[in-house]
């Protein structure tokens, strides 16, 4: 079978999470695997990152753009009902993505010196 070097296409909204969700899992077990090479090594680890930052986004963004895939407005997108527990998963996703904010500013500083007045353009 011929090596297809794009993506899969996109059904719907539903499928972008589902794509994000088998993406980071297929990398988080190629790295698990240990037998990569350093360079294999890098490049999923790129991209579990890459697949987890857009996750960590849909679930917990406080202020996503109107053209955001969101955990918030993808049950309207895609005329369903959203859970009932909908405020808990965005309050836990808030506070996740805050924690991984906090965390990538405080490793930025930590190998950076930069202005406090800056902070808020380097998120």
């Amino acid at each position: 079978m011929p090596l297809i070097l794009s993506r899969p296409k996109k059904l719907d909204h539903i499928d972008t999470v589902r794509y994000e969700i088998d993406m980071l899992r297929f990398a988080a077990q190629r790295l698990a695997e240990k037998t990569l090479t350093e360079r294999d090594a890098w490049v999923y680890l790129k991209a579990f990152l890459l697949h987890y930052r857009n996750l960590i986004e849909f679930l917990g963004s406080d202020n996503p753009r109107s053209t955001d895939l969101h955990v918030t407005n993808i049950w309207q997108l895609t005329n369903l009902t959203p859970p009932a527990t909908l405020n808990e998963i965005y309050a836990k996703g808030r506070a996740f993505e805050g924690t991984v904010r906090t965390y990538r500013r405080t490793r930025w500083e930590s190998n950076f010196s930069i202005p406090s007045a800056l902070h808020d353009e380097t998120d």
